[in-house]
């Protein structure tokens, strides 16, 4: 088989399925014989929202998102979590404490409309001589104003094999966005070379999450309860004419009304036990998205 990207990318920022239908795309075509891995390029996840996620990264030693959990189950893949989610940074709730004490209660609420300004840690794993080698941002002034401790991520900074404390969220989004192109092609690479297909879930509504998504055979956008296909290389044309143009990170509501669908589909909103059982999960989807991916089957 020769090798294919499929890009998933949602068409909202938040909630829009991503992730659940990432995992069936992957479990299907494992289903089927085909050597899937899976990709999230860059994640960002919240520690007091997504805790369980966080004390399984914990265990391991090595900061990852909660959705690379659920897709490498999927794919059936043993691959370390960090090479399948190269860049990923850990939020935490700002103290509104830390900010009344001050006086500047009205701080506290500017601040927590802005991600970065929470984001306490940032990994960035990239392959150097066949090893992972990991990069931490430590943002002491995000970790001093949130509700965390430095105990909660002492451990991956001690596993770390390098730390840079960068001196305010702003530093720390630059470095975090100058390092990731190193980290995702190095990373992404590694893969390639071992699998059939990669499912590359983007970063929220991100139209491309990074440079090898421009490789994608196809584009699935989702919604709740809608899904398009898309050419992928038509995607490429329309996001790389929309890149030079306005040179500013692409969402997918710059670029939709530009693209035709090649298909569309519907679904229905997947029962409890559906979503923490991927068994389940599949048989559920199948009905919907089986036509789907029997595309991506037949190449």
């Amino acid at each position: 088989m020769v090798f294919v990207d499929i890009l998933v990318v949602g068409l909202l920022p938040r909630d829009s399925g991503k992730t659940t239908v990432s995992r069936f795309i992957a479990g299907f075509l494992r289903e089927n014989g085909v050597a899937v891995s899976v990709f999230k390029p860059v994640s960002g996840h919240n520690w007091f929202y997504q805790y369980e996620a966080y004390l399984r990264s914990f265990e391991c030693g090595v900061l990852f998102c909660e959705d690379i959990i659920k897709l490498r189950d999927a794919a059936g893949i043993d691959e370390p979590y960090e090479l399948l989610n190269p860049v990923d940074f850990l939020l935490s709730p700002l103290d509104p404490f830390f900010y009344a004490d001050r006086d500047s209660i009205g701080e506290f609420f500017i601040r927590s409309s802005i991600e970065f300004a929470q984001a306490v840690i940032g990994r960035i794993t990239y392959v150097e001589d066949d090893k992972l080698f990991n990069t931490y941002l430590l943002n002491e002034e995000a970790l001093h104003e949130s509700v965390m401790t430095i105990e909660y991520i002492g451990r991956f900074l001690d596993n770390a094999d390098e730390v840079v404390k960068p001196r305010d969220w702003r530093e720390f989004e630059h470095i975090l966005y100058d390092l990731t192109p190193k980290a995702t092609s190095t990373c992404y690479n590694r893969l390639k070379s071992k699998y059939d297909v990669m499912v590359i879930e983007s970063f929220n509504d991100a139209a491309y999450p990074c440079n090898e998504a421009f490789n994608s055979k196809y584009v699935v956008v989702v919604s709740p309860g809608r899904v398009f296909l898309y050419s992928g290389e038509d995607y490429v044309k329309v996001v790389s004419t929309l890149d030079a143009l306005y040179r500013k990170p692409l969402r997918l509501e710059d670029v939709i009304s530009y693209l035709k669908p090649l298909e569309t589909f519907t679904y229905e909103p997947a029962p409890p036990e559906a979503l923490k059982d991927l068994d389940k999960l599949l048989k559920w989807f199948k009905e919907y998205l089986g036509r789907l991916v029997n595309i991506f089957l037949k190449g």
